[in-house]
């Protein structure tokens, strides 16, 4: 018995041999079982899911690069569209300010038949009943200039007729031309209620121009950091997907080496668990897709009936860091040129100022210098008096005598004028309204300065945040960037150990989530890279330059 079994038995150089093939054999082909596997037969399998989405959805995608996104911002945004409109409105308020200069041409008219008891025994009425018809005509011109002058011309005619016996012209035209001016020397002079609307209304408009300003940098800042957040979201679910795949795969590998007894069969409940909580995941990442596209159409899309509420919006940038071309000096040089709150302050600041002199303006006497000048023209048809009670007949100059033409001719002969000049003055007794007023305008104006010094600094700590954000990002992308190919080192080391039955399906999972991390964490630190480039271009103002 005992030679027999020597007879059997194998030296140990050879079984160990025979083991070592028979081990790489067995590890080859479930390599190549699960190879194939993951190529044709699994339903996860990311490459082959995304190009199937990509024919099927392509006609309903719309392709955006950043700056075509920033164009359709400005071209389609309503924020903006509303603030642009502000801007016109207040343009035309200060050209119809302009209108409180422009000269008024009016005239008044109209025919009177009056009747007029009369008891006096000198009166040569009969029936002691004055009948009288008047005529008149009369247009004038008016207006005021920015230096608070009032000036008028008033041209009076009137045409009359009675039955009085005493009245030698019958019809009886006479004119009179007025020329009046009155002009403010203390209160009114420099300043006045009409220059101060004008003024005011133009720098409103300024005001307008510089909110618009300040919403086109924000609608820009707001679309880029949206664009970048849909990136970010086409990325991570990129990121879950392939997650998915890796736990697919390897629930096809933990299935094959259970089958064959290399692995026990609790570990496939396991995967399948894995594989099912990443598929949540990649739900959960098209909910976020969904928000983020949301939140840049509302940015790009000008109404509900745009295409882009019907499409999806793709970004075509590559997720990389975009570069810098400026320093914190430049910036903090460029944000005093081009901040549109800087400006805005500054213009809160003359209109103070301007509500300053007006209400000084306000506080002096009224003093006034008034001065008219005045011709008349008489003429009509002579009648002669044959009932006078003071006796005889009576007749006129030859130059009274004719129609409406002689009567302007001795109007325009100014033998018959009237020159008036004089002074009007007034004083408050009590000012006390204005000086509180004063104060008050004071204070805001104290008040705005303060602001525009905390403008300054608060500018400068954007900038220098900005400026911060970049440096600790771009540390963040070198450190994730050296994380990712750990994390890729240790899966694939993680993986061969596994398939010497040296690691678990546990710790290959754990592995690959550890990936999906790296990559995630890489994406987020490039997009919060880019963000911060475009903090840094909103503090400094250079937004704008974008467009």
């Amino acid at each position: 018995m005992k030679s027999c079994f020597f007879k059997f038995q194998y030296p140990k150089k050879e079984i160990l041999l025979i083991s070592l093939i028979s081990f790489f054999t067995l590890n080859i082909f479930t390599e190549c079982l699960a190879e194939k596997e993951n190529n044709s037969e699994n339903p996860d399998n990311e490459e082959v899911t995304l190009k199937a989405e990509i024919i099927k959805d392509s006609k309903d995608i719309s392709f955006l690069s950043l700056e075509e996104a920033l164009a359709e911002s400005v071209k389609n945004n309503l924020e903006l569209k509303i603030e642009d409109e502000a801007k016109t409105i207040a343009g035309l308020d200060y050209q119809i300010s302009k209108g409180l200069y422009a000269p008024v041409l009016g005239a008044e008219t109209f025919f009177q038949n009056q009747k007029t008891p009369v008891a006096n025994v000198f009166a040569s009425v009969p029936d002691g009943r004055l009948i009288e018809e008047r005529w008149e005509v009369n247009p004038y011109l008016s207006g005021v200039l920015p230096f608070g002058t009032q000036y008028g011309v008033n041209f009076d005619n009137n045409r009359l007729r009675n039955n009085n016996n005493f009245q030698i012209l019958k019809p009886q035209n006479a004119s009179v031309l007025t020329f009046s001016i009155k002009q403010p020397l203390l209160k009114g002079f420099w300043m006045n209620d009409n220059r101060r609307q004008v003024k005011t209304l133009k720098l409103n408009k300024d005001l307008a121009d510089y909110t618009f300003q300040k919403k086109l940098q924000d609608t820009l800042y707001r679309t880029a950091i949206n664009y970048w957040d849909l990136l970010l979201a086409y990325k991570n679910i990129e990121i879950k997907k392939e997650a998915v795949d890796l736990a697919g795969t390897q629930l096809y590998r933990t299935t094959r080496l259970a089958e064959i007894g290399n692995a026990p069969k609790i570990e496939i409940v396991s995967a399948e668990a894995e594989v099912e909580r990443r598929k949540e995941e990649v739900a959960q990442a098209q909910e976020q897709l969904f928000r983020a596209e949301n939140s840049l159409k509302v940015l790009i899309a000008p109404s509900l009936d745009s295409f882009y509420w019907h499409k999806k919006v793709k970004p075509t940038e590559i997720l990389r860091p975009q570069t810098n071309y400026i320093s914190i000096e430049q910036a903090l040089e460029a944000s005093l040129t081009k901040r549109p709150e800087f400006f805005e302050i500054k213009k809160k600041l003359e209109l103070k100022e301007l509500d300053k002199k007006y209400y000084i303006n306000r506080g002096l006497p009224q003093l006034d210098l008034i001065g008219s000048y005045s011709t008349q023209g008489l003429a009509g048809k002579p009648q002669t008096i044959s009932n006078n009670t003071f006796g005889g007949g009576g007749s006129i100059r030859p130059r009274f005598q004719g129609d409406y033409l002689d009567n302007l001719e001795n109007l325009a002969s100014q033998d018959f004028n009237t020159i008036k000049i004089g002074l009007n003055m007034s004083w408050p007794i009590s000012p006390q309204t204005t000086t509180r007023t004063l104060k008050k305008v004071k204070l805001e104006k104290d008040q705005l300065n303060l602001e525009f010094m905390n403008l300054e600094q608060v500018i400068k700590a954007d900038i220098a945040n900005a400026f911060n954000s970049l440096i600790t990002t771009q540390a963040r992308i070198d450190a994730s960037t050296a994380s990712l190919k750990a994390a890729e080192r240790q899966l694939g080391a993680e993986i061969q150990k596994f398939k010497s039955g040296l690691s678990t399906n546990f710790l290959v999972l754990t592995r690959q989530n550890d990936l999906s991390l790296a990559k995630l964490r890489l994406a987020t630190a490039i997009t919060d890279y880019n963000k911060a480039l475009n903090e840094l271009e909103k503090a400094s103002g250079l937004i704008l330059d974008k467009i």
